[in-house]
């Protein structure tokens, strides 16, 4: 009989770490997914020692082509039944579309979208032979309209929204939940990798990812197919279906733009 854990990407700092410990704390093994070895290897030591949990670790950057099917095939061999995945992996980028680099932007629509689609393809269709398993997306506020100077940063996180609801519908009449997290400004190490220190946007209080995750957490064990954290950026969103998409694109520009 196969053993079952929880497949974390992106697990070594933020909101994913915060996931692996949360689901540590509640006895489920878990594979820990992310590009640094010291750092995962640090963290097994950790939960194991804290929870009397097994830790996988699979050190592995997922935004190279082929990353989520060599991790798929990591988890076959080690005789794994993933009965969670959570798709936390993911960065962005500040600046005009046309100044970017390609090449950081090819890997940021691998790992945001091309991956995270795969990883869904490949462990759904497992969950929907065993009837059982969870999925969480994480997304993003910048998901619901187009992010002037972030622009593709904004399109990989719509995209993940729209998967993520579509998946829902799909795969519940198997017994399978999808849940899309869409936190807004979030304290992590996200702002510094994107460049933003000095945006306006990002000037405001954030949540910690320990109370991001946790809200993720409670939103998985309740079925919920969106997961919004947050009254204000319940209402954000809310107003952004009110109003014209032109005003939308330059409001969210200037909120954008650096001091």
């Amino acid at each position: 009989m196969k053993q079952k854990a929880v497949l974390i990407t992106g697990a070594s700092n933020g909101i994913g770490l915060c996931f692996a410990e949360l689901f540590a704390k509640q006895s489920h093994d878990v594979i820990l997914v992310a590009r640094s070895v010291n750092k995962l290897a640090e963290i097994k030591e950790e939960l194991t020692s804290r929870f009397k949990i097994k830790v996988e670790i699979v050190p592995l950057d997922l935004s190279i082509k082929n990353a989520a099917s060599d991790l798929f095939e990591v988890t076959k061999k080690s005789g794994f039944q993933v009965t969670h995945l959570i798709n936390n992996a993911g960065f962005g980028d500040y600046g005009l579309f046309h100044q970017a680099d390609f090449t950081k932007s090819e890997d940021m629509m691998q790992l945001n979208m091309v991956c995270l689609a795969q990883l869904c393809r490949l462990f759904s269709h497992e969950m929907t032979i065993a009837k059982e398993g969870k999925i969480l997306n994480v997304a993003s506020v910048a998901a619901f309209n187009p992010g002037p100077e972030m622009a593709l940063y904004f399109a990989t996180k719509a995209f993940v929204l729209s998967l993520s609801e579509a998946l829902h519908e799909e795969l519940e009449p198997y017994g399978i939940s999808v849940t899309a997290l869409c936190p807004g400004p979030t304290e992590t190490g996200f702002v510094a990798a994107a460049n933003l220190q000095n945006s306006r946007f990002f000037k405001q209080k954030m949540p910690t990812a320990k109370k991001i995750a946790q809200f993720g957490y409670d939103a998985l064990e309740k079925n919920k197919a969106l997961a919004i954290p947050g009254f204000l950026n319940n209402i954000q969103v809310f107003l952004l279906r009110l109003t014209p998409r032109g005003l939308v694109r330059k409001l969210t520009g200037k909120i954008l733009k650096m001091k």
